[in-house]
Order: C-alpha cells, then structure tokens, then sequence
C-alpha cells in the first residue's frame, strides 16, 4: 500500500512499485477465475467500450455496471473494516480533523482539467489494450496470456500516472469510496467521467483505425491459407 497519507508528492518509489504489483497480481487472478464466465470486465468503462464497439448490449451493461459497483462498495466496506484506523484516518484523526486520506485525490499541483486529461488517457490506453485482446480476430495471438497483459497494462499506467491522479480509471471504485466514506467533491467527476469519456475515445479510435486493419489481415491469413491448400491439393493430384 502506498504512504498512509497517500500524498502523491510523498509516496516512495518501493511503494508504487509494490502497490502496483499488488494491483497487477489482483487483475490477473481475477480475470483468469472470472474470464471465462463473464469476460471479467470489472470496470464499467470496459464494459462501455465493448457496447460502443457493438460486442455487448446495453441490458448487459447496466447488470455489469451494477454488479461491479456492488463489488467495489465490498472491497472498500471490506478495507474499512478491516485495516487500521490510521491508515484510513490522518494523524489527526483523533483530535477530529483527519478525514479519509487513501481516497482518490489530485495532486495539489493539478489541476481539474490536468487530472481529467490524464483520466482520460489512461482509460482510452487501458480500453485500447482490452479491446485487442479480447477482439475474436486479434485476441486469438493472445490466447492464455491476455489477463497476464491486462494486469502488467494497469500496473504500468499506475507507475506512470499515479502521482498526478493515483490512476483510478474505475468509475465504481471511485463512487464506492464516495459513498462509503461520505466524501464528494469536485474532483469526483474526475474519476467518474474522466474513465467513461476515456472509453468512447477507445471505442473510437479502436473502430476507425485498428479494426479495419485487423479485419484485412485476417482476410489475407485467409487467402493465404486457401492458396497453400490449393497449392498442396495441386501437388498431390499431379
């Protein structure tokens, strides 16, 4: 876990480095348990790329959606409950001005527009990732090792953007902890809208530059294919 006060001016490297391992290693047992069920989305801004891109429907989207909220009011309620006060609580927690300090905060230096950018970014990087491996055409060279690149994509963009936003790209997550901390502001928007804009920018550049170039190398395996036959079958009846 990152330095108790999560400042991201503050967090040591061996910090981000663990807690980004953390992460990783938490993505990748889940989609490997939960992939073959459901396709293990869990973050609604994937779900939201793969209706833009036509691979789901809205009625799936609004059960996920609402399945993985209830799984991130679990996970925070479970933290809560089970780590020490200090490390939800600041130093003055017991004189009553601490608040929640591990909540998804900018940093001081940033601004709104700064962290809705960098929002954005990560999650169109993420969606872009998650829409090639699980694409029926490309995902089939990442077949067995897709949740294993997922989990290594979010933990690299943690390192990379965690000290300007701490890298939430989750909407669930972020109104889980709102709510189960009573703590709304601003900056919520953020990691609320910041992820679900980042997934139409994925869905977007996923459809009009990389699925036609996708589709037309398949074509061409194809072709290949029907050729090396046609070649062999030749060879075979002379």
């Amino acid at each position: 876990m990152l330095d108790r006060s999560l400042n991201p001016e503050q967090a040591r490297p061996d910090q981000m480095i663990s807690t980004s391992l953390a992460i990783c290693s938490a993505l990748i047992i889940a989609i490997y348990l939960c992939g073959p069920t459901s396709g293990s989305h869990i973050n609604p801004a994937m779900t939201v790329c793969k209706l833009l891109t036509g691979s789901t429907n809205l009625v799936k989207v609004l059960l996920y959606s609402v399945a993985q909220f209830i799984g991130a009011l679990c996970a925070t309620g479970t933290l809560c409950a089970l780590c020490p006060s200090d490390w939800i609580l600041g130093q003055g927690h017991l004189d009553g001005t601490g608040h929640p300090n591990w909540l998804l905060e900018l940093n001081p230096k940033s601004t709104f527009t700064q962290g809705l950018f960098v929002e954005i970014l990560a999650t169109m990087l993420l969606g872009l990732v998650f829409l090639l491996v699980t694409d029926p055409i490309a995902g089939k060279q990442f077949a067995g090792v897709a949740p294993i690149i997922v989990g290594l994509v979010v933990s690299g963009l943690f390192l990379s953007i965690s000290p300007l936003t701490k890298c939430c790209m989750n909407p669930a997550i972020a109104l889980a902890q709102a709510m189960i901390m009573s703590h709304y502001d601003i900056s919520l928007l953020v990691y609320t809208l910041g992820p679900f804009l980042g997934a139409v920018a994925a869905a977007l550049v996923y459809s009009t530059l990389l699925v036609h170039g996708i589709r037309q190398k398949d074509e061409y395996e194809d072709l290949r294919l029907v050729l090396n036959y046609r070649k062999a079958d030749s060879k075979y009846d002379g």
